[in-house]
């Protein structure tokens, strides 16, 4: 094997190498990235059901009690949510 086929050998180990190490990189960074998806679709989730539960007591008159049984919430905790804006 001639030196310029060492050499070029050698040049293609590093670049896997490196290949290799991004590739670990963008999936420890797309695992927290997924986290951070999971999280923030939750709270979303979160804010959506209690701007519905507001619209229910709030806007159409709905009683709280038929609401919480209906979200499988308690009555103070629907209460809670229609009393309190900051918790939408």
């Amino acid at each position: 094997m001639s030196k310029e086929e060492e050499f070029r050998i050698k040049q293609l180990e590093r670049k896997v190498a490196g290949m290799q190490e991004q590739i670990t990189s963008l999936k420890t960074n797309n695992a927290f990235t997924q986290a951070e998806l999971k999280e923030y679709k939750k709270t979303n989730d979160m804010a959506v059901r209690n701007l519905t539960i507001r619209d229910a007591v709030l806007s159409r008159g709905i009683p709280a009690t038929v609401v919480a049984k209906e979200m499988k919430l308690s009555a103070a905790r629907i209460s809670q949510i229609v009393n309190n804006p900051e918790t939408v």
